[in-house]
């Protein structure tokens, strides 16, 4: 994770109460985390989606897959349905939006839609207003998922 990466070590340790030593390390280290809450048997997922973000000179290099997060987060999806977990994914910029660049956007519709039986909601901030997102199919254009 380039250019933030005090950001994220600050974050970590007030969050390391709550997500505790290893997901707190990881999220230092990478910018986005995963944490279970074994309880209800769901998954969190937490991108940095500022990766995507067109202004974000520190990623031009590497914009399809930054910090290999879309990587991580595929990996993450097969683990989650190995184990039969429902999955919440959070983020700042929607892939999809306007300012988030292209192809991150477009490699993190294929993940949603080949994993669309365990996510359970995507939900991010930025564009400052109330709104929903159906989240189709690349093939079918079938429902999938709401952002």
């Amino acid at each position: 994770m380039t250019g933030t990466n005090y950001l994220a070590e600050e974050m970590a340790e007030l969050w390391r109460p709550i997500l505790g030593d290893e997901t707190a390390d990881f999220f230092k280290i990478h910018g986005y985390y995963s944490k279970l809450i074994k309880e209800l048997n769901l998954r969190i997922i937490v991108l940095n989606t500022q990766v995507c973000d067109i202004y974000n000179f520190y990623v031009l290099s590497a914009i399809n897959d930054p910090g290999k997060q879309l990587e991580w987060m595929r990996k993450t999806l097969y683990e989650a349905e190995k184990y039969s977990e429902k999955v919440m994914i959070l983020g700042h910029i929607p892939p999809g939006d306007v300012t988030c660049h292209s192809e991150f956007g477009n490699r993190y519709s294929v993940l949603v839609d080949r994993f669309e039986n365990i996510i359970r909601g995507q939900f991010f901030g930025h564009t400052h207003v109330s709104q929903f997102q159906i989240v189709r199919s690349l093939h079918t254009q079938n429902p999938v998922s709401i952002a």
